[in-house]
């Protein structure tokens, strides 16, 4: 495997015309990038990488990416299962934002609430602009409770982290009694 190296950026035309891989990752060190159905096409999430995140992606063939949520690099069906395998890789012109087109194992499903999409609900425009969300996607592909551990969202399972160099890695753990108790987080892999 050659070596996976980002071009300094030097030019308009070097970055519009030519062939040099030279990203442009935001103030906070993240580029967006969309990801979508290679045999489908259907839009299956918006995420985030980070230049570490990217080469994973580019590099092991699995799509990887960097959670604001959690501040951590997330390798995409690494807990479920349901790994985004990497079809084609596409950046913009501007080189600022990807476009990953993957096969998806297991359900085929790319979001954590159980939905082959993130995007399973529509927003209401024109005329009925302010109408309730409306469900475009009918049944989930998993349940979501039992796919990711028990209860996650009911306080029995928190998700701690550990951080190695300039990435972490996590999992999800049951709180300690006290944690539980003064709802503070018990201590990380303790």
């Amino acid at each position: 495997m050659l070596a996976l190296n980002f071009e300094a950026r030097s030019s308009v035309e070097q970055i519009e015309e030519s062939t040099d891989l030279a990203p442009k990752f935001g103030p906070d060190g993240l580029m967006p990038c969309i990801t979508t159905d290679a045999a489908t096409g259907v839009v299956l999430m918006l995420g985030w990488m980070n230049a570490e995140a990217f080469r994973l992606t580019i590099q092991t063939g699995e799509a990887h990416y960097f959670s604001r949520a959690r501040q951590v690099l997330w390798h995409k069906g690494a807990t479920s299962g349901l790994v985004q395998k990497l079809v084609e890789a596409r950046i913009d012109d501007d080189q600022d934002a990807l476009w990953l087109r993957v096969a998806v194992n297991g359900s085929g499903a790319s979001c954590h609430v159980g939905y082959r999409s993130c995007f399973y609900r529509a927003v209401p425009h024109g005329a009925d602009a302010g109408a309730p969300l409306a469900f475009v996607e009918g049944d989930k592909t998993f349940d979501h409770d039992s796919q990711f551990s028990r209860g996650i969202g009911s306080g029995r399972w928190i998700w701690r982290t550990r951080f190695g160099g300039r990435s972490a890695t996590g999992a999800w753990h049951r709180p300690t009694k006290r944690a539980r108790r003064t709802g503070r987080r018990s201590r990380a892999f303790g």
